[in-house]
């Protein structure tokens, strides 16, 4: 993590969803609702810019996705050459 650029004393990962609940709820990240889902905040910021969001344009999807300002695509190469880093 510290290569990351994160400074922390304790990462949980994988957990299964009964103990990711606990975990959200004793830190204060989360509370249940009335129907007994996980509620978290995110914030002001609430999601993805959507100039963020990028497809691989390959045989499956050329013609099955919407392509426009929300669905921006990037070749085969371009995602593996991201991935690989």
């Amino acid at each position: 993590m510290k290569k990351l650029g994160f400074i922390v004393d304790k990462v949980l990962w994988n957990l299964k969803p009964a103990m990711l609940i606990e975990a959200a709820i004793k830190s204060g990240e989360g509370q249940l609702t009335n129907t007994g889902a996980l509620s978290v905040s995110t914030g002001t910021f609430t999601g993805r810019s959507p100039k963020d969001r990028f497809i691989v344009k390959d045989e499956i999807t050329k013609n099955s996705v919407w392509w426009g300002p929300i669905n921006n695509a990037i070749s085969p190469i371009d995602f593996d050459h991201i991935y690989d880093r």
